[in-house]
């Protein structure tokens, strides 16, 4: 059978916990000071990363894309920008999309300078490529901050808009061509440019400003149908997500010792608060990112620490539908080590990844990627250290109306096609694989050609052990039981990556390997 298959071949070791999960640290050097923005799960069961490339020579800023295989292995790429040096033609990042149909849309901005920016929205297949890039915007500095993708296949972006020399919250609605369907603004009283766009039940969208707190939901015409002003009475917001009844918003307590991790959860309504809490970490400064729910009611805050006496570390702290905490960790690649919290990301095996980054100098000068992936309990297995946290006194909301302001932009959607070039430098510095190794794990067992057509050959134990093959989201797709070298027929499976187990049958050993069907 005549197979054809497209990306890298590679060949490793995976390595499990006792739960199955795969746990690992890593770290990327692209050769610049790499600044990570967000991460995604990609159709292979791999990781998307989209973020920023200073050039340290030239001071160039340049878009990124980095793709991951599932155990953190690096196997492609690629800078989009506009090749001019010292700023100019500038490429930003803040988002990134995942599609059904495994493209990838980034939303940033674009321009000669950071005061004259427009949204920049990008989309490639899943290899990178570029399929189209556009811009919105108007004379000002307009910045593209968040993105999702509607129940009709649209990508609703939240952003940041200057209009009639006012900072306006807002977003735009983009069809998958990348014409502009929609553009709405609202008012918002004050000038940082922050703003995001979160999706609600019943198609409704969630306008989260930062500095104010203020969080206006709105229909899918765009009508206002509440806000809410201040909901941090004392502080400021950095993230909303969608609750069954109605929305939970993360934030930063101001005047705090050290800072305050606080989480309010309000009703559909916008009525009243269901619940509010906080955490302390003794004198450390709190920076929160990001809040993710999972399905079962659990919440991670996750973000940034920073000790009054050292470096900073990632955040993380889980907490259940009772409101008690799970785990609280901090991760850090070393004690002299800058980092810097994107995103969290919850993994289909129950674990999680944490998506920062981390400047080995300790100069705040030359980051690297930076990738956390753990189990359900949080467990990496090294470079990481569990905290203890004191309740604050809970967050406040007020409720009192906004006006809304309306506008258009006077540029549509322009068509902009940066330089995509593969970057010269890319070098994976792995701390840790954090999970126990086994006889077999540690390479008695081989698997060959990989990538394979038609034959595999296994050479497991001298004694009788059993196989299985399944994809990346765990369906059988071929067993069987061998001893020694043995041949197996793959010619009647689909191109794909696969996991490929081996199970000694007197120790019960296991070892794992990622076999490519081509």
């Amino acid at each position: 059978m005549n197979k054809t298959f497209t990306l890298l071949a590679f060949f490793v070791s995976i390595l499990f916990n006792s739960n199955g999960q795969i746990t690992f640290q890593t770290t990327i050097d692209l050769g610049g000071s790499d600044n990570a923005c967000d991460i995604k799960l990609t159709a292979d069961g791999g990781y998307i990363i989209s973020g920023m490339e200073f050039n340290l020579t030239t001071s160039a800023v340049q878009i990124f894309l980095l793709k991951l295989d599932a155990n953190g292995n690096s196997q492609w790429s690629k800078f989009y920008s506009g090749g001019v040096a010292n700023g100019a033609n500038l490429y930003q990042n803040y988002r990134l999309l995942v599609t059904e149909q495994d493209e990838y849309v980034v939303v940033g901005a674009y321009g000669s300078s950071s005061s004259t920016t427009d949204v920049l929205v990008m989309k490639t297949d899943a290899q990178g490529n570029l399929i189209w890039s556009n811009t919105y915007g108007g004379q000002g500095s307009d910045d593209g901050n968040s993105i999702f993708e509607d129940a009709d296949g649209n990508y609703i972006i939240g952003g940041s808009f200057l209009l009639n020399s006012q900072r306006r919250m807002g977003y735009l609605k983009i069809a998958p061509n990348g014409n502009l369907l929609q553009q709405h603004f609202y008012a918002d009283g004050l000038a940082c440019p922050f703003f995001e766009a979160v999706p609600l039940d019943s198609g409704r969208i969630g306008i989260v400003h930062s500095y104010s707190s203020l969080l206006n939901v709105v229909d899918t015409s765009g009508n206002l149908l509440s806000n809410f002003p201040g909901v941090f009475s004392n502080g400021y917001s950095v993230d909303a997500t969608q609750e069954p009844n109605g929305f939970a918003v993360l934030g930063l307590k101001a005047g705090a010792i050290g800072g305050v991790f606080a989480y309010v959860e309000l009703n559909a309504a916008g009525t009243a608060v269901t619940h509010a809490l906080s955490y302390a970490l003794g004198s450390d400064d709190l920076g929160p990112r990001n809040l993710v729910r999972l399905s079962n009611g659990d919440h991670l805050l996750y973000g940034l620490t920073t000790s009054m006496s050292g470096p900073s570390a990632l955040l993380a702290i889980r907490f259940d539908t009772n409101y008690n905490i799970v785990f609280a960790n901090k991760y850090a690649m070393g004690p002299s080590a800058h980092h810097e919290a994107c995103r969290a990301l919850a993994t289909p095996d129950g674990g999680w990844v944490f998506l920062g980054q981390h400047d080995r100098t300790g100069q705040y000068s030359d980051y690297d990627v930076y990738v956390v992936k753990t189990d359900a309990a949080g467990q990496s297995g090294c470079n990481q250290q569990a905290i203890t946290l004191t309740t604050a006194t809970p967050a406040t909301v007020n409720l009192a109306p906004t006006s809304v302001y309306t506008a258009s932009l006077t540029n549509g959607g322009t068509s902009v096609t940066p330089t995509v070039s593969i970057p010269s430098v890319i070098t994976p510095l792995v701390p840790c694989i954090a999970t126990a190794v086994s006889d077999l794990d540690r390479g008695k067992s081989i698997a060959f050609p990989n990538p394979v057509k038609d034959m595999l050959w296994v050479n497991g134990p001298e004694n009788e052990y059993s196989w299985t093959l399944t994809n990346l989201c765990g369906k059988l797709i071929k067993s069987g039981r061998g001893s020694g070298a043995i041949k197996v027929d793959f010619s009647d499976v689909a191109p794909a990556v696969y996991t490929l187990q081996i199970i000694d049958g007197n120790s019960g050993a296991t070892d794992y390997r990622i076999v490519r069907i081509q």
